[in-house]
């Protein structure tokens, strides 16, 4: 008599369901893990963006605050008078658009008269829409500049807006 040892081991519909269960588990893995890393971009792009207005606002509000005689050109140009270390000049700030590339961007011309070339205040991969500066207050009354505008960004084929709006009132008073 042939003593025959059963031989424990997986079938071929075995072996075969093992992959297929292997193989959805790992495409759901992966695509979770392709999720959460393009959340992380869009949650990078938007709180760069928000450090950058921030930043933008910034600098425009400190040569506000020191300025005075503000005119405007435009709802998109204001220029102004300052004064640095004992000296006065007239600065600018002015929004550009530009139909070819369809992008905006904001520029800062600091001493007007000196004829310097304009400091661009984003960077390249945002677009700044629907600026605006506002003057509030009569000759007599100490103004309020309004700003407003939205930023924009683009990362995987969606744009993200930031929407501004603040409002400056200038701390110095410079005699003519």
């Amino acid at each position: 008599m042939k003593n025959y040892k059963s031989k424990k081991s997986f079938t071929l519909i075995e072996a075969l369901m093992a992959v297929a269960v292997f193989m959805i588990i790992a495409t759901i893995l992966i695509n979770i893990y392709v999720a959460t890393v393009r959340a992380e971009r869009i949650a990078y792009t938007i709180l760069r963006d928000s450090d950058v207005v921030q930043n933008v606002l910034e600098v425009m509000s400190r040569a506000i605050r020191m300025g005075s005689d503000f005119e405007m050109t435009d709802n998109t140009s204001l220029q102004f008078k300052t004064e640095e270390e004992g000296t006065k000049f007239f600065t600018l700030f002015r929004y550009i658009y530009d139909d070819v590339t369809e992008k905006g961007w904001i520029e800062r011309l600091k001493d007007i008269e000196k004829g310097e070339d304009p400091i661009i205040l984003i960077p390249n991969n945002m677009s700044i829409e629907d600026f605006q500066f506002e003057i509030y207050g009569s000759a007599n009354e100490q103004k309020n500049i309004l700003i407003k505008f939205d930023a924009v960004s683009t990362i995987y084929g969606n744009e993200y807006r930031t929407f501004i709006q603040t409002s400056i009132t200038p701390r110095l008073l410079i005699a003519n």
